[in-house]
This record gives structure tokens, C-alpha cells and sequence, in this order.
């Protein structure tokens, strides 16, 4: 996206070596260092391959070549709307929308004090953080999202309670939800 604030492309193979599982070939945005790493690479899994340690070499080979072919794809497709969303400038209503979409705010819902402070949150880091306001991203959609995924793994309740609970909300809780819901606000803004 711009060169302070790049996603790079992995290519993750994993080998139990004991004969316990298959090996496993697929991309990652995520670099991995550490069995959590592993974990959230893994989680965010949606196409390889698995080859079992028996059976025929040649058409294990040729399901590598496959992959290779997917995984450019994967990265092309992210690479697609990466840069929409870096190129898709926002005003205040679409970061209100965003927001409320984020928090799953209803139009005549009583917002909490607790609510409101994220929600406010949110939008300080889109506004003042930083990281969110580099050259070629300060206002986009991009920065947006990405206001929206650092609240989320970084400050909100869950993540604040202990490394475990962190990792779970990250990956399988209330903080994927949100992430997800802040990706769908995302191509809503894209899409109107």
C-alpha cells in the first residue's frame, strides 16, 4: 500500500516430522515466528493444500504447483481491495456509518457511556493516530478499517485481560465479530 504501512505476501509450509499429521502448504499475510503466529496463520486459512506423507509424489508436486497458482491469486485479490479501500477517501458520515456499523449500533438505540467511549476511540485513532494517518492512506477507507482492527486488537475489554483471552478474541471471539463486521462496513463504503 504505501512503503511505511506494507502487507507482505507468505507462503506457509508446515511438517509435523513425527508422522502425526500432513504436510501443509498455503498463504498468510501473517508472518510466522512462534507457534501463536502459527495459530493465527492457520486460522486465517481458506485455501492449500495437505499432502499425507504416502502415496503418490508426482501428483503431491503437482498439487503444490496448484497452490502456488491459488496463493497468487489470494494475494492478488487482497492486493485488489487493499487498494480500493487505500484509494476510496471518506467524509464524517461514512466514518459515522462505519462506526455504527462497527458496534452494531441501532438508529434509535440509547448508546451506553461504555459504548460511546469505543466508539469514540475509534474514531480518535482514525483521526490522530499515527499509524493511520501515513501519507497515501491519512483518510481512506484503508485507514478506516485499520482504525477499527488496532481498537479491536489492541483496546478493547477482552484484549485487555490477559494474553490468552487476548488470543481469543482475536481469533475466535468478540474481536473476529467485530472485524469482521468492520470489513463489511469497509465494501459497503466501496460498494456505495
Amino acid at each position: 500500500l504505501t512503503k511505511d504501512d506494507a502487507v507482505e505476501k507468505y507462503i506457509v509450509l508446515v511438517n509435523p516430522h513425527d508422522g502425526s499429521g500432513s504436510l501443509k502448504l498455503f498463504a498468510s499475510p501473517i508472518r510466522v515466528v512462534c507457534k501463536n503466529t502459527l495459530n493465527a496463520a492457520m486460522r486465517g486459512m481458506t485455501q492449500g493444500i495437505s499432502i499425507r506423507h504416502i502415496g503418490d509424489v508426482d501428483s503431491k508436486i503437482k498439487q503444490a504447483r496448484d497452490i502456488l497458482g491459488i496463493t497468487s491469486r489470494y494475494f492478488q485479490s487482497f492486493e485488489e481491495v487493499a487498494t480500493a479501500m487505500k484509494n476510496k477517501l471518506v467524509n464524517s458520515a461514512m466514518v459515522e456509518d462505519f462506526i455504527k456499523k462497527c458496534f452494531e449500533v441501532q438508529p434509535i438505540e440509547d448508546i451506553s457511556t461504555r459504548k460511546q467511549n469505543e466508539m469514540d476511540r475509534v474514531r480518535e485513532l482514525f483521526e490522530a493516530d499515527p499509524k493511520n494517518n501515513l501519507p497515501g492512506i491519512e483518510g481512506t477507507v484503508w485507514s478506516l478499517y485499520n482504525s477499527a482492527v488496532e481498537f479491536s486488537d489492541h483496546e478493547a475489554v477482552a484484549v485487555r485481560k490477559n494474553a490468552d483471552r487476548r488470543m481469543q478474541s482475536i481469533l475466535w471471539g468478540s474481536g473476529e465479530s467485530f472485524k469482521n463486521r468492520a470489513f463489511d462496513a469497509s465494501m459497503s463504503i466501496l460498494n456505495s
